[in-house]
């Protein structure tokens, strides 16, 4: 699933074979904060395997990468 509505940019991808994630990013403001959801299905894991865990990054700064390429802008991402 692709959306790329006025009001936001919406990517789903696979994690692994059982789980998706469904990330969302209203269009900022300018010189507004920039922020980003991860919805989860069918539910949110309790644990994922390595290759889980490096579907969901890849997913993630995919996601990312596109929304930057998007706004014009540049992200940190910082995993703690």
């Amino acid at each position: 699933m692709a959306t790329d509505s006025a009001a936001e940019l919406t990517r789903e991808y696979w994690i692994g074979k059982s789980y998706r994630a469904i990330f969302t990013s209203p269009r900022p403001e300018r010189a507004s904060v920039l922020h980003m959801t991860c919805e989860w299905l069918p539910v949110v894991p309790d644990r994922l395997t390595a290759q889980e865990l490096d579907d969901y990054r890849r997913a993630r700064d995919a996601f990312i990468g596109e929304l930057m390429t998007f706004t014009g802008g540049s992200a940190l991402v910082l995993e703690v």
